[in-house]
């Protein structure tokens, strides 16, 4: 590819990311909770072969169908969101985090015969 080429690709990528910016968009998906649990590890367990990770601290964040709303509202479009949760602690958990961000969860549906998803990684020094 030619600098010129990738110059046009460049500015054809920079008017579309702009073309975003204001626009109404619907996201309809599996919206989920992602987890991560930081720690150390310093011993394994004398049970079975398994580290055990000593915790220091924990963030969330919407996942699934949610990251990409997070990407669409960074873009500053003006994003809607269709999902289900459960009726459990980390469907309300997605619904506070939706009107953090300024997001309407009047489109959340929650099922009483499913759970939330929720998706948690382990995470010790670099792993």
């Amino acid at each position: 590819m030619t600098q010129n080429s990738h110059d046009t690709h460049v500015q054809s990528a920079v008017k579309i990311i702009e073309s975003i910016k204001g626009a109404s968009v619907l996201v309809v998906g599996d919206i989920m909770l992602d987890r991560f649990v930081y720690g150390d590890v310093n011993r394994i367990s004398p049970e079975s072969p398994v580290p055990v990770l000593s915790v220091q601290r924990e963030n969330k964040m919407l996942g699934g169908a949610g990251n990409t709303l997070s990407n669409l509202r960074h873009l500053e479009s003006a994003s809607k969101i269709v999902a289900v949760v459960g009726e459990d602690q980390q469907g309300e958990e997605v619904r506070t985090m939706l009107k953090q961000w300024g997001v309407g969860d009047e489109y959340i549906f929650s099922a009483a015969d499913r759970p939330t998803i929720v998706k948690t990684r382990f995470l010790a020094g670099h792993q």
